[in-house]
């Protein structure tokens, strides 16, 4: 689970503990974001890295200012996953 802020500090952290869990774990892998408040240009840039890289690594409980930052970064889908689609 992300806590609140995602820099340059936390994100080795959280390379490395992906890195960890992609070894022992050939499933998915849920990134619970739901405590995320913030996100440099470091920690986008990790992210889009480790997206890149695990096929596995999935996003869940992004808060809307976070995915907002994401899809301008397209390393977000369009709509929210908590948004009803268009009719």
């Amino acid at each position: 689970m992300l806590d609140r802020q995602l820099n340059n500090r936390q994100s080795d952290e959280l390379r490395q503990n992906i890195e960890q869990l992609a070894r022992h774990h050939k499933q998915d892998i849920i990134l619970n974001c739901s405590r995320l408040q913030s996100i440099s240009a470091v920690g986008i840039e990790q992210i889009n890295a480790l997206l890149s890289r695990f096929s596995q690594l999935r996003l869940a409980q992004v808060s809307e200012p976070v995915a907002a930052l994401l899809q301008l970064c397209g390393l977000f889908p369009e709509k929210l996953p908590s948004e009803k689609p268009d009719l």
